[in-house]
This record gives structure tokens, sequence and C-alpha cells, in this order.
């Protein structure tokens, strides 16, 4: 269903995918987990960058992310590892209690440096866990990224899959 693409991204990853959900608690936790499970399982060098509680489902939560400088000056984080999959997360950087309140240019940057400022190496894939909806953050991340894929999680009900119609289009006409 998904293949690597055949240029680099300067992610280091041959493909970068989204995965989103229409609405709040659909399981896209599940879905990314197991989907980079699976792609690892393949023989891919596969990683994910997530808002949510992904570092729990792989038993890192308690990881502290250290930091490395390149020969240029540039700070990058250091991925947590588990299972041959390197994981970074906004739940690195907070307590498992506190409330992420950001608005729409606070939630992108920290996106953005997740994904950017994360010492990724060499991946098939990054899959890119994305909150539900179709605001700033989606826009700025599809806009600035060359997303190869999107895997959108849903439920049946038909409020749901209509959320899910206006995230498809969302990544079929950025």
């Amino acid at each position: 269903l998904m293949e690597p693409c055949t240029a680099r991204s300067a992610l280091g990853a041959d493909a970068l995918h989204a995965a989103h959900e229409g609405t709040q608690d659909l399981g896209d936790d599940d879905g990314a987990v197991a989907l980079l499970i699976l792609l690892d399982d393949g023989g891919n060098q596969a990683g994910g960058g997530k808002t949510g509680a992904v570092p729990k489902m792989f038993g890192v939560e308690d990881y502290v992310p250290d930091a490395e400088r390149d020969e240029e000056g540039h700070d990058f984080i250091i991925p947590s590892q588990s299972l041959g999959i390197k994981i970074m997360s906004i739940g690195f950087f907070i307590r498992p209690t506190d409330a992420l309140m950001w608005r729409g240019g606070m939630a992108v940057n920290a996106l953005h440096q997740l994904i950017h400022q994360t010492r990724w190496g060499k991946l098939d894939y990054l899959l890119v866990d994305l909150p539900p909806g179709t605001g700033d953050i989606h826009l700025s991340i599809i806009n600035e990224l060359k997303i190869s894929g999107a895997v959108i999680v849903s439920t049946p009900q038909q409020v749901a899959v209509a959320d899910v119609v206006r995230g498809v289009e969302m990544f079929r006409h950025p």
C-alpha cells in the first residue's frame, strides 16, 4: 500500500506519511503504533512523530530527550527507540497531567521542531501522527513538507465519516 519514495527528503526519510483522524479518540495512536511496527517488521527503518500517547504505548514514557550539536552548530533532539523504531513525541517534554492548550502558532512551531530538529538518521518511512481536524497545524505541515501518503482513521458514524471526507480532501488538495 505505501511504497518508499525514491527521492530522499531533507529529513532523511524516503517517504513521509501523515496519519490523521477525523475526530478525537478514534484510535489513531493504536493505528500509528501498529503501522510503525508493521513497517519495521517488513525490514524498513521507521520513525514516528506524535503529539499524543505513543510513548506510553511503546513503553518509553519516561524517556528524557537529550540533544546534540552538529558540525554547523545546529542542535538536534535524540529520539527514543523501541522495537527498532525511532520515536519523538511532545509527550516527552510535558508531565502526563499537563493539558496542552496551545493556539495554532504554538502547536505548529512545536510540531515543526518535532519533525525538523529530531536526529532521525536514515529512515525509509517517517510517520507524523497529526491531531484531529483540518486547521493550522495540518495546513502548515502539508504546505511545508512533501507528504507522500496519508492514513485516515475513522469510525463508521455519519458525523465521523463527514469529518474524514474533509480530511481526505485536505490531503488531496492542499
